[in-house]
């Protein structure tokens, strides 16, 4: 009920409506006046919370090295756990990176097989990974050269790379080595 429908059985006395019917129509306009900020504060509080399942993120950046030197490119992924597609960032051609990472314990990959040239003879050399994940953006572009850095660092599963990501950090340095 709207409140030209609530006007329309208005009762008039003199030419006037009668108190009742101002009545009515002031509780609908309340009620709308109400409604929307309740909604408007239900909107406010989401985007305030992460969102169950999702882990909260700090920004974390450091300096990857390999038997002591800066590893001149590549790509570093922390990773939550199973389930978690984890997070990536660049490795600049001075050893530095920068990532979102997810709060908690990690374990960390790091490849670089990208700059490979040997890998991608005869091929059209693909820097940037499998592109964005859905809804996500596209990946920053891998540059630098190759350095021969052993497989195993290329997974989170046998890199032997771990973490535990704390709210606030913000410098993490990772020593890699032939060995």
């Amino acid at each position: 009920m709207n409140s030209r429908t609530i006007r329309s059985f208005a009762f008039r006395v003199d030419g006037k409506q009668s108190l009742s019917a101002c009545l009515a129509i002031a509780s609908v306009r309340l009620s709308c006046v109400f409604g929307l900020a309740s909604c408007l504060t239900l909107l406010a509080g989401g985007c305030q919370k992460t969102p169950k399942g999702m882990a909260d993120h700090t920004e974390i950046s450091g300096t990857v090295r390999f038997n002591g030197a800066p590893l001149t490119g590549g790509r570093i992924t922390f990773k939550a756990g199973e389930g978690d597609p984890g997070s990536s960032a660049v490795i600049d051609p001075n050893g530095r990176y920068k990532i979102s990472a997810p709060v908690g314990d990690v374990n960390i990959s790091i490849d670089n097989s990208m700059l490979n040239p040997a890998a991608h003879k005869g091929k059209e050399r693909i820097q940037k990974g499998a592109g964005p994940r859905p809804g996500g953006f596209d990946p920053e572009e891998v540059k630098g050269a190759y350095v021969p850095i052993p497989q195993k660092y290329a997974d989170p599963k046998t890199s032997g790379l771990t973490y535990t990501v704390k709210k606030g950090d913000k410098e993490h340095d990772i020593d890699l080595t032939d060995k």
